[in-house]
């Protein structure tokens, strides 16, 4: 006698139907996996789109906020006060108009340092004494009562590790003209999407830097022929030259504080040995004074 299976209404044997639904059970779970990879490779996607668009915005602050630097001069002669490779420093204009009598320049400090992963933002207004600056290793610094506010986050994600955020075309603060922010972005590290890197390229175009000063001093008959042709400011500007006697030998006729001015000066002091040195002084007011240079003027009852 042959074995008989159990039909269903539809003649189906019960045996296939359980085929049928197992092979949809295993072909639902695989669609459901993969909507699932899918629906997290989309959010993390979206992780990362944010956060690279919220490093944009900040590049974009930044340079706004670097374009108005705040032009060095003799009171402020560092506009940029710290050039760490994860902590920025620098004066920009104010919104807020200070205590002119104390804040002269009407600046304030911003701060761009990071944190635990995070690129923080912090800035200090001041009208009365220039508060000190923050602890290097402290991002960011607690808000106390010299002035500077809560640190916001304005970019996350970092994944920057040791490497710098921030690069510098100079090692010397008053030198700096061009700093290049660079923020690795990983929101899944280890896993896709990639690390990805958002950078530009900042020219200070208010950065003023401190002239430099250089001169010959020549001795030519009854005088002495002094030349500050040698002299320079690294923006182009023109400057104001001021010639010093540091000291004289007798039988000199004398070492007035300051000989003449112009950027050549014929000096007849009489015959003797002097020292001279350089003040020269752009239009912001940053100056910088020469070594002293000896020279003899030769005389009747002196000889060089």
């Amino acid at each position: 006698m042959s074995k008989r299976f159990a039909r269903d209404e539809s003649g189906f044997q019960l045996i296939e139907l359980m085929v049928v639904v197992t092979l949809t059970i295993v072909v639902m779970s695989a669609v459901l996996l993969l909507l699932e990879n899918f629906q997290t490779t989309t959010r993390a996607n979206e992780l990362q789109n944010d956060s690279q668009e919220q490093a944009r915005r900040t590049l974009g602050l930044m340079a706004r906020e670097l374009r108005n630097l705040a032009s060095p001069t003799n009171e402020l002669p560092e506009a940029v006060e710290r050039n760490g490779p994860q902590d920025l420093i620098f004066l920009s204009a104010a919104k807020t108009k200070p205590n002119l009598s104390l804040n002269v320049r009407n600046t304030h400090r911003v701060r761009y340092c990071v944190g635990s992963g995070r690129l923080y933002r912090q800035e200090h207004n001041w009208t009365t004494a220039t508060a000190s600056l923050p602890a290097a290793n402290t991002c960011p610094a607690t808000a106390t009562t010299n002035g500077w506010t809560t640190g916001r986050v304005v970019a996350q994600d970092l994944s920057n590790g040791t490497r710098a955020v921030f690069s510098y075309d100079s090692t010397t603060l008053t030198r700096i003209t061009e700093i290049t922010p660079r923020l690795h972005i990983d929101t899944t590290p280890g896993a896709s999407p990639a690390e990805t890197t958002i950078e530009t390229g900042m020219y200070l175009r208010n950065q003023n830097r401190v002239p430099t000063a250089a001169f010959s001093a020549t001795a030519s008959g009854i005088e002495i022929v002094l030349d500050g042709s040698d002299s320079s400011d690294p923006e182009g500007q023109v400057l104001t030259y001021e010639w010093l006697c540091t000291s004289a030998s007798t039988p000199g006729s004398g070492c007035p504080k300051t000989i003449g001015t112009g950027p050549v000066y014929h000096w007849r002091p009489g015959a003797g040995t002097y020292g001279v040195r350089l003040k020269v002084t752009d239009p912001a007011g940053l100056t910088q004074t020469s070594a002293t240079k000896s020279v003899c003027l030769a005389g009747i009852v002196v000889s060089c």
